[in-house]
């Protein structure tokens, strides 16, 4: 059964010590009926060693007491997702809130605390959506944050700058947004044969410049291509190029209308050089979109180097010759079996997101995120056999090939920290951009003993990892 389901996703969330991304994998599983046998050592890596399965606050303020009185190195881990290995530890406790669960409460207006405001929820977005927070410290207190409290730090703090750090939050209070109805758009192209490839590089630029029109249109969306895919991208095609975006609260009409100019530009080869395939779906709601679009259960326990870069109007269509650069070193050699994937999210023309030069609203998050249209994603994988040189050389190629041509075409912007580069030298940049000073500052007011610890985390540059796997201070 473990070793059936090892790549099922919702099979390692039951487990405190199941990881869908893992970056170490110790002990894989054994198909004894399949004839295999268990090799070698066999230890727990760095998943933690004891977890305080935390149904409370209580049980959150224990946990911490605990790792702090025995000296612990202590992670935190609940649902979202992350790409960096930050919720694991070697020799952890691990506080593991995925069952704090108190459920849901509705308000049709909402007070922050220590705010005489009544009326609706301002306009935000993003990480912007949380109104108020409640947190366990260090020291085991639970406080509410919130911009109109003595805790408004803290509360800049953690909407965006970043997790595990400051303390643990146990409880959000979110603006809730009605439900509108959408146009999605699912587009794939493809080269017909291998000496079709420079028609599809060069539609494949065609697009991408076309994201900042097309986010002022409405659209947003996710995307993914490859010149040479393990598997099939869309269809039976290796090499291709395929998206489902959506355009919300829009008419079929107008939708279809403010893509027609890059679609004719796809279509010159269509036939010819490259298969294109276009529809439009009219869904009542986000909900309904979701379900349908939200695609198949990724699978979990693989393994791979990540590295990813923002990309503004000016990245996108500054210099079609440097773009497309980037683009044919993300591409990768055919033996790499690199991915791409494109966020495509338009935040300066989304008005829950930019700021458009109004008041910024209290959040940490990178103000690169203001100005993005496009988050890119490049990676590489490897199986759970493979030496330790050969994952070396591809984080190292993933880190100072691809991602490097990332930041050459967008050297000002930076990355979302949940899907990055774990080894990013310029991590503080990058992730935190100009808000790295004044969090490493809230990081030491609510947190001066480091009791939160995590890799490329607010303050982690004070700590190494050595060979025994230990964490020590520096210096």
């Amino acid at each position: 059964m473990v070793d059936e389901d090892w790549s099922n996703s919702t099979f390692q969330q039951q487990f405190p010590v199941g990881y869908s991304y893992p970056t170490f994998q110790a002990c894989p599983p054994v198909n004894a009926s399949a004839g295999e046998r268990a090799t070698g050592n066999c230890s727990l890596g760095d998943a933690p060693v004891c977890t305080v399965n935390a149904t409370s606050y209580e049980h959150v303020a224990a946990g911490i007491a605990f790792a702090k009185k025995q000296n612990l190195r202590l992670v935190v881990r609940d649902t979202g997702h992350d790409l960096l290995g930050r919720s694991a530890g070697y020799g952890s406790l691990q506080v593991w809130i995925k069952y704090l669960r108190t459920g849901i409460t509705y308000h049709e207006t909402f007070t922050q605390a220590g705010s005489p405001w009544t009326g609706s929820a301002f306009t935000i977005g993003g990480a912007d959506q949380v109104l108020q927070a409640r947190v366990v410290l260090a020291n085991g207190s639970l406080v509410t944050a919130s911009p109109t409290e003595n805790t408004a730090a803290l509360f800049f703090a953690i909407r965006g700058g970043g997790p595990g750090t400051y303390g643990v939050v146990v409880e959000t209070t979110v603006k809730a947004w009605p439900t509108v109805s959408v146009v999605a758009q699912t587009l794939a192209f493809a080269p017909l044969t291998t000496d079709d490839l420079p028609a599809f590089m060069a539609a494949l630029v065609d697009l991408y410049q076309a994201f900042p029109s097309l986010a002022k249109a409405g659209w947003s969306g996710y995307g993914t291509w490859s010149t040479a895919s393990a598997v099939p991208v869309f269809s039976n095609f290796l090499v291709a190029y395929a998206h489902t975006i959506a355009n919300f609260g829009s008419t079929l009409n107008a939708s279809q209308s403010s893509f027609r100019p890059t679609l004719e530009k796809l279509l010159v080869h269509n036939g010819t050089k490259m298969y294109v395939y276009l529809q439009y779906t009219e869904v009542p709601t986000y909900a309904a979109y979701y379900n349908a679009f939200s695609g198949v259960e990724p699978a979990a326990g693989t393994f791979g180097a990540v590295g990813s870069r923002f990309l503004d109007e000016k990245a996108l269509t500054g210099n079609r010759t440097a773009l497309m650069h980037m683009l044919n070193i993300t591409a990768g050699a055919p033996d790499q079996y690199t991915s791409n994937t494109v966020e495509f999210f338009g935040a300066p023309y989304n008005s829950q997101i930019a700021v458009d030069g109004r008041t910024p609203p209290v959040s940490a998050v990178n103000p690169a995120w203001r100005s993005m249209v496009v988050h890119q994603i490049v990676s590489r994988g490897w199986t759970q056999n493979t030496t330790q040189a050969v994952v070396d050389s591809v984080h190292h190629d993933i880190t100072y090939v691809k991602e490097a041509a990332l930041k050459k075409l967008a050297p000002e912007t930076g990355c979302y920290m949940n899907e990055a580069d774990r080894l990013d030298p310029d991590w503080q940049e990058d992730f935190y951009g100009s808000h790295y000073g004044k969090l490493e500052s809230i990081k030491r007011e609510y947190d001066p003993e480091d009791v939160f610890y995590c890799p490329t985390c607010v303050g982690s540059e004070r700590y190494t990892v050595k060979a025994s796997v230990q964490l020590c201070r520096t210096g």
